[in-house]
């Protein structure tokens, strides 16, 4: 007699198992379909620490080129921060267009929902860059959209600047 109730506790524990993983298994295909795509090198972004060419290219930029769009703080990325948990500055907007989301797990459902918040803000952020660089020096980093398009983010007394320049020929080319 004792036997039939182990037997119905294990046939119990067996079908909650099954349920749970059950579960479990279409989370999981969503969560790596995005992760995959993130980890897409077509849309992944690289870090190139600053060389002699690129700060001449960026004085010469600030100098040159026309301002289109100038905040500071940059409230986006301020509220970006503030979701996801990644620093406010140049280094905190490097970080955040690398960040590699951690493998899906069956038992930590709290590392799910971050990774989760993450993937979808990046999915949603995610810059359309032409050479998929970030441009990275002391307090400063920048994406070139294209030959023409760059945005700078720039670390400030103020907090996060963003700046997004454009190049416009003159006359006189």
């Amino acid at each position: 007699m004792k036997t039939k109730p182990l037997q119905i506790l294990s046939l119990v524990i067996l079908v909650l198992l099954a349920g749970y993983f059950g579960w479990q298994i279409p989370l999981k295909k969503k969560y790596d379909h995005l992760r995959d795509q993130l980890l897409d090198p077509s849309l992944s972004f690289r870090v190139q620490g600053f060389e002699q060419d690129d700060l001449t290219f960026l004085e010469t930029v600030k100098k040159d080129w026309d301002v289109v769009a100038q905040e500071c703080p940059d409230v986006v990325f301020a509220e970006i921060s503030e979701a996801v948990g990644f620093e406010e500055s140049a280094q905190g907007v490097v970080d955040f267009h690398t960040y590699k989301l951690a493998p899906f797990s069956f038992f930590n459902h709290r590392q799910n929902v971050n990774e989760m918040l993450i993937a979808t803000t990046m999915a949603m952020a995610l810059p359309n860059s032409m050479d998929h660089l970030l441009y990275l020096g002391e307090g400063v980093c920048f994406i070139k959209y294209s030959e023409e398009v760059i945005e700078v983010f720039e670390d400030t007394q103020d907090g996060l600047s963003r700046t997004l320049y454009r190049f416009v020929k003159s006359d006189e080319e």
